[in-house]
């Protein structure tokens, strides 16, 4: 019997569209799994939280709104596209063992998954891809788009039903219960990992893993998982059906609505979530956790979806952009500390009686000047992002090339407004306001040209299918 040998797939049949979404996905699973390569998955769960400082705490939070569940969810969805296109290529170069072929890829995902969850990070979720996937090979492949979309319906409906279980299952009793075993597991960790060997290191996370599918409880919890990551494994399995990578440039009418709304979504989903459980932090399940459990699923997706449809001008430059955002972001909440120090300096506390009013005084007055400054460092990064998002601008072709001009003008302004602020602050007392006029005026035309004229649609289409 002769059979035919997998190849690697000739650069011409590739999207790059897919494997410029797969390496994002990958950059920001990497983002919210750092905190876990160095502290124990069982933490927080009296609770508490694991970095005391308000700053950090700002920065745990600003991550589960913007990243937690989102890369995952994209890369699942990913794996569905990619089932599909895999499959259906094995099926045309040799249909009588592409499900066999298929599936022994599986099993090994599936073994390689097992072996590093159970023996060095508790972390990998390989083996669910994998098992979903078998799902996929033997039970939903000929499934019809409107049983696809019922499955993905009942997906979303999951956290409410397992939300309103939980308010009747979970006592306090067992609430309590629940959180000694995660504390003991927590200490255990932090003893093992800290000084332990890499045998008994092993060993403990063996115990983990088959806790987490023995344990009832546990394993009610880990099934959310997998269903969270089978609703957009579904959806990526039907992408990949009606071949929706392949049609950009025709979708891109109704591409553009739902990214618009899959933001909106995300981000109010994502802030949702994370103010109630910020709110309440006491284990155990209530109505409004009930609310925020399903804020978190939604934000999961409407931000995987935006994420997803993100194709700019030039991919790289964009997402360097999008970097300087997200540090000028973190650098700019973590100065609003300064603002909080004067309300501190200013209550009847026992501690500052060590110094005297005037003392008082003169540190609130250095915390608000350190604001100033603090607000001037963040601007240099949304300087530099200026430059690049005009640069895209003046490069796409659907906007008007004054205006990514205008914006790079705004972002030298920025710039030369910050320097000389943290350099030669009597050089910046008498360049501002005037030197940040250009930036008010390029900003309000980019703003005025988007709300009533907006983009030029052809020009756009033509750039996402390029």
């Amino acid at each position: 019997m002769v059979t035919s040998t997998p190849t690697s797939v000739p650069a011409s049949e590739r999207n790059p569209v897919l494997d410029m979404v797969r390496g994002f996905a990958l950059m920001g699973i990497l983002i919210m799994n750092m905190p876990g390569f160095s502290s124990s998955f069982f933490a927080e769960a009296d609770g508490s939280h694991l970095w005391p400082g308000q700053a950090d705490q700002v920065a745990e939070g600003l991550r589960e709104m913007l990243f937690s569940g989102k890369f995952n969810s994209m890369f699942s969805m990913l794996f569905g596209i990619g089932f599909t296109l895999q499959f259906a290529r094995m099926q045309r170069s040799d249909p009588e063992h592409a499900t066999r072929i298929y599936l022994r890829r599986l099993l090994v995902l599936a073994v390689l998954g097992v072996l590093h969850a159970a023996v060095f990070w508790g972390g990998d979720v390989l083996h669910v891809y994998a098992i979903l996937g078998i799902v996929l090979l033997f039970g939903l492949r000929h499934a019809s788009d409107r049983t696809l979309i019922a499955l993905m319906g009942l997906c979303l409906l999951y956290p409410v039903i397992s939300g309103l279980l939980r308010l009747f299952v979970m006592t306090p009793d067992l609430v309590a219960a629940r959180v000694a075993i995660a504390k003991g597991f927590e200490a255990a960790d932090n003893a093992t990992f800290g000084h332990g060997t890499f045998w008994q290191a092993a060993s403990l996370h063996a115990r983990e893993f088959a806790f987490m599918y023995s344990d009832g409880l546990a394993a009610w919890g880990f099934f959310g998982f997998y269903v969270q990551m089978a609703l957009t494994m579904l959806l990526g399995l039907l992408a990949g059906r009606r071949r929706w990578p392949d049609r950009i440039a025709e979708l891109m009418p109704q591409l553009r609505k739902v990214h618009v709304w899959a933001l909106v979504v995300g981000l109010a989903c994502g802030a949702t979530f994370t103010i109630i459980f910020e709110l309440n932090r006491t284990p155990g399940p209530s109505p409004i956790k009930l609310l925020g459990g399903v804020a978190y699923w939604l934000s999961r997706l409407g931000m995987m979806i935006f994420y997803v449809l993100f194709k700019p001008v030039n991919r790289n430059l964009a997402l360097l952009g999008l970097l300087f955002t997200l540090v000028q972001t973190a650098s700019l909440v973590a100065n609003k500390l300064n603002l909080m120090l004067p309300l501190f300096l200013s209550v009847d506390a026992q501690y500052l009686k060590a110094f005297t009013p005037d003392q008082l005084h003169a540190l609130a007055y250095v915390a608000i000047r350190a604001h100033a400054h603090g607000f001037s460092m963040g601007l240099i990064f949304f300087g530099f992002e200026c430059l690049i998002t005009g640069y895209l601008i003046f490069a796409s072709g659907f906007l008007p090339r004054a205006i990514g001009i205008a914006i790079q003008i705004a972002g030298v302004c920025y710039l030369i407004n910050s320097f000389t602020l943290l350099l030669a602050p009597k050089l910046a007392d008498a360049l501002f306001p005037a030197i940040l006029l250009p930036c008010f005026f390029a900003e309000l035309a980019l703003c005025l040209w988007l709300l009533i004229k907006g983009v030029d649609v052809p020009k756009w289409q033509a750039r996402a299918s390029a």
